[in-house]
């Protein structure tokens, strides 16, 4: 793709683009450069600093949330402050998640990762957690060099 991509007159979409999956982020990425040139505060979903977003989880956490964009940038919108435990608690697990999937992946670290994906809420045990984590080495550890 970036082969293609740094060919100066390519005026249309390669068709390659389409087989590696997320096809219409670019339209997605295109409109929210628009909001940012254009000054339009128009309401993306995007990838902020927490700052107090999300009240239960670390200020420096990293967020996928509502945000109004204009040319200052990302305004994100506040979770209301009452919030059902439940949604709280899905939330704080699959943020755990990834949390520890981030310290896997700097560390090598097979067991980190195991947990990772064992506490992960659409994995239904410890095996299949081991069986997805191996089945990811086997097919794609030439992209995990820590492991």
């Amino acid at each position: 793709m970036f082969e293609l991509y740094r060919d100066e007159i390519l005026t249309e979409k390669p068709a390659e683009l389409s087989l590696r999956g997320g096809a219409y982020y670019s339209e997605v990425a295109v409109s929210l450069m628009e909001s940012i040139w254009q000054n339009r505060r128009d309401v993306h979903v995007v990838n902020v600093q927490n700052h107090g977003v999300v009240p239960f989880l670390d200020e420096s956490a990293v967020i996928e949330t509502n945000c109004l964009v204009d040319s200052q940038g990302a305004h994100p919108v506040h979770f209301p402050r009452q919030i059902s435990p439940s949604i709280r608690g899905l939330i704080q697990v699959v943020k755990s998640c990834e949390d520890l999937t981030i310290g896997a992946s700097i560390q090598g670290d097979y067991h980190l990762a195991l947990q990772a994906l064992a506490v992960h809420p659409l994995v239904p045990s410890v095996g299949v957690a081991r069986a997805i984590l191996d089945d990811i080495l086997l097919q794609e550890g030439q992209w995990l060099p820590r492991f």
